[in-house]
């Protein structure tokens, strides 16, 4: 599993995630879901600006 597709499920699960914890506990769904929309967003950032894919690398299918 690549870094990227470890970053997209991280932001997927952290959705995800808080969409349950809304559900499940006092917290309303609003707030757990505006600290998983920052965590997704500080995720994007993490994968597009601080370690933005370089091209340098190949792909499985170049062979």
């Amino acid at each position: 599993m690549d870094y990227y597709d470890k970053l997209l499920l991280g932001i997927f699960i952290s959705l995800v995630g808080s969409v349950g914890f809304g559900v499940l506990s006092a917290v309303p769904l609003t707030v757990s879901a505006a600290v998983a929309a920052v965590i997704g967003v500080g995720g994007m950032y993490q994968g597009m600006f601080l370690r933005a894919p370089t091209g340098q690398h190949p792909g499985p299918d170049s062979v």
